[in-house]
């Protein structure tokens, strides 16, 4: 396992931008979203240099601090 990715989440109009720079593997614990967040989200993957496939089922297995957001963005900023 690597160390985990670096998480910055910064408050933007109408939501937050978190971005995700390193590797995702299946020491991935999730973003850091608050709990019943309910704005938009845009997560920022440009930095991820690598994601494993445990790295593909612990994001799958976070993805439920995401589910009160109004909408989730992926993106490449």
């Amino acid at each position: 396992m690597t160390a985990a990715p670096d998480i910055s989440r910064i408050e933007i109009p109408g939501g937050l931008l978190v971005r995700v720079r390193g590797e995702i593997d299946g020491g991935f614990t999730g973003l850091g979203i608050p709990p019943a967040y309910r704005a938009e989200i845009v997560v920022d993957l440009d930095g991820v240099t690598r994601v494993t496939s445990s790295g593909v089922r612990a994001w799958l297995a976070s993805k439920a601090e995401l589910e009160h957001a109004r909408a989730v963005w992926l993106a490449r900023l």
